[in-house]
């Protein structure tokens, strides 16, 4: 089969609906609230891309991880899209009113589905992914009035980003359907797509007496496939004490290089939206993996509703030994809730997977 057209990616997402869910306020607790932009968009290959950051390493959590732009919500009454556009506009420069983004830099954001499902971060906060798609706001119409704009590459004269130093030391992106394509049927099915990144690793690591599927996928930092407009923001990585990036010696490279490693809950959610993006329950291939139910709404409601967890803004002394390694989930959390995860063994499984 054919590589799907980004129409066809984007509406698989929009047509996307968690029937599943539950009550809000069990998933998305009012205190431990957050969200991360993903936003995609067209690059020169015609493929759709997704922008990524590296956190600074001056901050507490995740110091140096790749993530989306986002953060915590601020009050209980911002909608995900408003926590969404204060967090990429404060960590990269992305202006939140519409009218500057289109007056100033001629560009559209277009909100894609706010119904991926809620995820468990390790610092136990809920995380909602709001997926949203940016393009030039003078997209040209076709013959039959259907807009350019899943077609035409994003192109940015004037880019808005700014990083901020505190909290963000660059910005990059990667395909959106790299993840996904790890999996060597459906890269097989897809034509033999091409995948950027250099190496790949997956692990499941036992936490809170769960088993949690980890995958890793590196990419050079000088990845010749970037967009070129990325290229006008400065890299704050290695300045004012930050290493942004790592050297990755060996396994199938030349040498040393420099890496970018996307990796834990941002890549399972970059996996899961590959998943809905090439409608892959249709598919019918085999993916080595402990589950294909998306999101951790159970095991979130499991813990607001147990009283011990997700309760306050402050973590007690279980969450904060929940977080070491030193509680288990099971000891509040009912069975009910624990159902589709597998007990994970005393030791840690590493292997690499093709």
């Amino acid at each position: 089969m054919n590589l799907p057209k980004p129409i066809t990616i984007l509406n698989n997402i929009r047509r996307f609906k968690n029937i599943n869910r539950c009550p809000l306020q069990y998933v998305w607790p009012e205190n431990r609230r957050s969200v991360v932009l993903i936003l995609l968009f067209i690059d020169q290959n015609s493929k759709l891309r997704v922008l990524l950051t590296k956190r600074s390493r001056k901050l507490r959590a995740f110091a140096g991880h790749v993530s989306f732009p986002g953060g915590k919500a601020d009050n209980k009454w911002e909608t995900f899209e408003e926590i969404a556009r204060r967090e990429a506009e404060e960590e990269i420069g992305l202006p939140r009113n519409n009218d500057i983004l289109r007056g100033e830099y001629g560009l559209e954001i277009e909100t894609i589905s706010d119904q991926i499902p809620c995820y468990l971060s390790h610092s136990l906060l809920s995380v909602k992914p709001m997926v949203c798609f940016l393009y030039n706001t003078q997209g040209k119409l076709g013959n039959e009035g259907v807009t350019r704009k899943y077609e035409e590459p994003l192109n940015i004269n004037k880019f808005f980003g700014k990083l901020n130093p505190g909290e963000t030391s660059s910005l990059f992106s990667i395909p959106l359907l790299d993840p996904i394509t790890s999996n060597n049927g459906l890269r097989e099915k897809l034509n033999n797509y091409q995948v950027e990144y250099f190496r790949k690793r997956r692990y499941f690591a036992n936490w809170g007496g769960l088993k949690w599927d980890v995958k890793h996928f590196y990419y050079d930092k000088m990845n010749s496939n970037e967009t070129s407009w990325l290229e006008q923001i400065d890299d704050l990585s290695g300045t004012s004490g930050e290493s942004g990036s790592e050297l990755e010696n060996g396994s199938g490279c030349e040498g040393p290089q420099l890496k970018r490693d996307v990796w834990g809950l941002t890549a399972r959610i970059l996996y899961d939206l590959g998943g809905i993006g090439i409608n892959l329950e249709t598919q019918r291939i085999p993916l080595q993996s402990v589950n294909r139910i998306i999101g951790n709404e159970d095991l979130i409601e499991g813990l607001w509703k147990s009283g011990a967890s997700m309760i306050n803004k402050e973590r007690n002394a279980w969450e904060k030994q929940l977080i070491d390694g030193g509680s288990f989930f099971k000891e509040y959390v009912e069975n009910q809730y624990l159902s589709r995860y597998r007990n994970a063994k005393a030791s840690i499984l590493f292997f690499f997977f093709s």
